[in-house]
């Protein structure tokens, strides 16, 4: 499966409805515990088959998130990312998404990549197209498990806040005519939608 379709497989099926939200409260800088062990797993059959049922894997560790913590800062957006476990042999999809008081909608995916341990970056519009970022930048680091990001404000225009939702997707192919997608949602313990991952607080610009 190639890196296209496997980005719009996940904007498909991994993410989570905008019902999922937490608080309204809104600050420059917020912080947000996700539950651990609620990663799910998805079973891929065939593109005739009933729907695929998510259930719970608690053993999954790789791409669980813990924590996230947003700072809007006056030129850029900060994200940072607590993983329980991050490993570069077992990759996954980091999968960001930012809709602000204008209305502006990005989705940021990490993809993974072979050749690059830092992954693949893929930024999709609201309308599903791709658009340039410039200074977008990433870190991931396989030590500490955590992801870090950097989003200039450029990309969103000119925002007064924004909400972020952060989701990691995971694939295991045993056969190639099988898979599993474990899947995890930063806001939501243990579920996922139908649009993209759930959407935290406002956070307004410092």
């Amino acid at each position: 499966m190639n890196v296209l379709a496997r980005a719009a497989l996940i904007l498909t099926i991994t993410a989570s409805a905008t019902t999922g939200l937490v608080s309204t409260a809104s600050a420059e800088t917020v912080a947000h515990n996700d539950a651990r062990g609620d990663v799910l797993a998805i079973e891929l059959g065939s593109e005739h088959g009933p729907a695929p049922e998510p259930v719970v894997a608690p053993d999954e560790t790789v791409g669980d998130i813990l924590r996230t913590v947003v700072d809007h800062r006056l030129r850029k957006v900060v994200l940072s990312v607590k993983y329980v476990e991050l490993d570069p042999a077992d990759p996954i999809t980091h999968y960001v998404s930012m809709v602000t008081d204008e209305s502006v909608r990005r989705d940021i995916l990490v993809m993974p990549d072979p050749e690059r341990p830092q992954g693949e970056l893929i930024v999709i519009n609201g309308s599903g197209n791709g658009v340039p970022c410039i200074g977008l930048e990433r870190r991931i680091d396989y030590t500490a498990n955590t992801l870090r990001m950097v989003i200039p404000r450029g990309c969103l225009s000119a925002p007064r806040w924004v909400r972020v939702g952060v989701g990691a997707t995971r694939f295991h192919e045993p056969h190639p005519h099988s898979a599993q997608i474990f899947v995890d949602d930063a806001n939501r313990d243990g579920s996922i939608g139908d649009a993209h991952p759930a959407y935290g607080v406002r956070v307004h610009r410092a």
